[in-house]
C-alpha cells in the first residue's frame, strides 16, 4: 500500500521503462520492472560520488547560469540599442523637418526643447555604453577566475565579440549623431542670432524715428531770451547723451551684423533671412549718421540762439543807455557860457566811448550770417520770422541811437572848437602889453594936440574962404 502511495502506481509509463543517468564515468542504464525492478534496486543502492565529479557538476551548473545571465544582458543591450536607434530616427527626422522660426522667443523655445531631447538621447548612449563595458568586464573577469581551463570557452568568446561589436556600433552612432547635432545646433544658434539682430534692428529703427520726430518738432523752439536758450541747451545736452547711446548701439549692432553675415558665408549655413543683413547694416549706418548730424545741428542752433540773444540783450542795454545819455545832456547845457572846456572834453570823450562800444556790437555780423549763412542751423535760427523781426527792430534802434550819437558828437566837437577859440581870444586879450606914460609928458602932448587942432581949423577956414 505504501508503495502505491509513493507514486509509481499512478505513472504507468514509468513502469517497465529504461532510464539513463549520466555520471562522470559514463551512462548507467536501468530498467523498471514493476515495484521490485532494477530501478528501485539502484535507488536503494548507496551512491558514492567523488569530489572531482561534484566540482565538475557544480562548475557547469554555475557556468551555465552565468552564461544564461550574460545572454540575457546581451539581449537587453540589443533591445536598448534598438530603442536608441528608433529614437535617433525620430529625432533626426524632426530635426530635418524643423522650420526656422521668425521670432526670438519661438527660436529660443525650439532650441531649448531640442537640446533637452538631444541630452536625453546622449544619456541613453552613455547608459548603454557603460552597461556594455561593465558586462564586458564581467565576462572577462569570469574567464579569468575560472580554474578549470586557462582558455576562455567558445561561448565566452562569442559573448565578448558580440558585446564589443555593440559597444563599437554605439560609439560610432554617437559620434555621427554628435556631428549631425553640432551642425543643426549651429543653424539654430545662427537663426537665433539673426532673429535677435532683426529684433534689435526694429527697436533701434523705432527709436531713431522718435528721435528725428522730436528734433523736427523742436526745430523752431530756440528760446526767446538768453536764459531760456541756456536752459534749452542744458536739456538738449541730457537728451543728446541718451540719443547718442542709441547711435553707439546702432554701430555696435552693425558690427554684429557684419560678423553674422561673414559667418553665414563662411560656414554655408543658409539661414533664412540672412541675405537681408547687409542692407540692414547700411540702414543702421545711415540712421546713426543722420541722427548724429541732427543732434549736432540742434546743439549749434541753440548755441547760436544763445549768442544772438546775448548780443540782442547787449544791444538793448546800449540803446537804453544811449537814450538816457542823449536825454540827460541837452545841447543847451553845453551852449551855456558857464560850461567849461573840461566839461566839454569829458562829455565828448564819454560820447565817443559810447559810440565805439556800439560799433563793437555784433548785430551786423548776425545780419551778414542771415544773408549768407555758412550752415543750415544758422539759417534756421536767423531766418525764422520771429528772429528776423527781432533783429530788424534791434538794428533799427541801434541805427537811430548811433545816428543821434554821431550828431551829438559832431555838435559837441563844433561847440568845443568854438569854445576853444573863444577861450584863446580871451586869453590873447588878457595877455596884450600896456604902455606906461608919465603925467608931464601927457600935458605936453595934450597942449600940442590942441595947437595942432587950432592950426588945422584955421587952415580949413582959409581954404573955404
Amino acid at each position: 500500500m505504501s508503495r502505491n502511495w509513493f507514486g509509481f502506481s499512478h505513472f504507468p509509463s514509468l513502469q517497465n521503462s529504461s532510464i539513463r543517468y549520466q555520471s562522470s564515468s559514463g551512462y548507467a542504464s536501468f530498467t523498471s520492472k514493476g515495484m521490485d525492478g532494477d530501478l528501485f534496486d539502484w535507488i536503494r543502492r548507496p551512491k558514492i560520488i567523488s569530489s572531482a565529479e561534484e566540482n565538475d557538476r557544480n562548475y557547469f551548473i554555475v557556468r551555465r547560469r552565468v552564461d544564461y545571465g550574460i545572454e540575457k544582458e546581451i539581449e537587453r543591450m540589443k533591445s536598448s540599442a534598438r530603442v536608441i536607434a528608433e529614437s535617433l530616427g525620430d529625432f533626426g527626422k524632426c530635426l530635418r523637418e524643423t522650420e526656422l522660426p521668425n521670432d526670438v522667443q519661438t527660436t529660443e523655445k525650439v532650441l531649448e526643447m531640442q537640446q533637452h531631447e538631444r541630452d536625453a538621447i546622449k544619456e541613453d548612449f552613455r547608459i548603454s555604453i557603460r552597461k556594455g563595458l561593465q558586462l564586458l568586464r564581467q565576462v572577462r573577469q569570469t574567464d579569468e577566475s575560472s580554474n578549470i581551463d586557462q582558455h576562455p570557452s567558445p561561448c565566452s568568446l562569442q559573448n565578448v565579440a558580440a558585446i564589443e561589436r555593440m559597444i563599437a556600433q554605439l560609439q560610432d552612432t554617437e559620434k555621427s549623431f554628435d556631428t549631425f547635432w553640432q551642425k543643426h545646433r549651429l543653424r539654430l544658434i545662427s537663426c537665433l542670432e539673426l532673429r535677435r539682430f532683426e529684433d534689435e534692428f526694429r527697436k533701434l529703427q523705432n527709436s531713431f524715428a522718435k528721435h528725428m520726430l522730436r528734433l523736427e518738432e523742436q526745430r523752431i523752439e530756440l528760446g526767446n531770451s538768453e536764459s531760456s536758450a541756456s536752459r534749452l541747451i542744458l536739456e538738449h545736452r541730457d537728451y543728446r547723451a541718451d540719443a547718442m547711446a542709441d547711435v553707439f548701439a546702432a554701430r555696435t549692432l552693425k558690427e554684429r551684423g557684419l560678423m553674422l553675415a561673414e559667418k553665414e558665408l563662411t560656414e554655408s549655413l543658409n539661414t533664412q533671412g540672412s541675405d537681408s543683413v547687409g542692407p540692414k547694416c547700411e540702414e543702421l549706418t545711415r540712421m546713426a549718421d543722420a541722427l548724429e548730424i541732427a543732434l549736432e545741428q540742434r546743439t549749434r542752433a541753440l548755441e547760436i540762439s544763445r549768442q544772438m540773444h546775448s548780443q540782442i540783450g547787449k544791444a538793448n542795454d546800449w540803446c537804453r543807455r544811449g537814450v538816457e545819455l542823449l536825454s540827460s545832456s541837452p545841447l543847451d547845457l553845453f551852449s551855456s557860457n558857464n560850461s567849461s572846456f573840461t566839461f566839454f572834453e569829458e562829455a565828448l570823450n564819454y560820447l565817443e566811448e559810447f559810440i565805439k562800444e556800439g560799433d563793437n556790437l555784433k548785430m551786423d555780423a548776425l545780419m551778414k550770417q542771415k544773408n549768407c549763412g555758412d550752415s543750415g542751423c544758422e539759417m534756421m535760427v536767423l531766418t525764422s520770422s520771429d528772429t528776423s523781426s527781432l533783429i530788424a527792430q534791434v538794428n533799427e534802434r541801434i541805427d537811430d541811437i548811433r545816428r543821434l550819437s554821431n550828431s551829438r558828437r559832431d555838435a559837441l566837437r563844433k561847440m568845443s572848437v568854438d569854445r576853444m577859440a573863444t577861450i584863446n581870444h580871451n586869453q590873447q586879450q588878457q595877455q596884450k602889453p600896456i604902455q606906461i606914460v608919465s603925467p608931464e609928458k601927457n600935458k605936453k602932448e595934450s597942449k600940442q594936440q590942441q595947437n595942432n587942432g587950432k592950426l588945422q581949423k584955421g587952415i580949413n577956414v582959409s581954404f573955404l574962404n
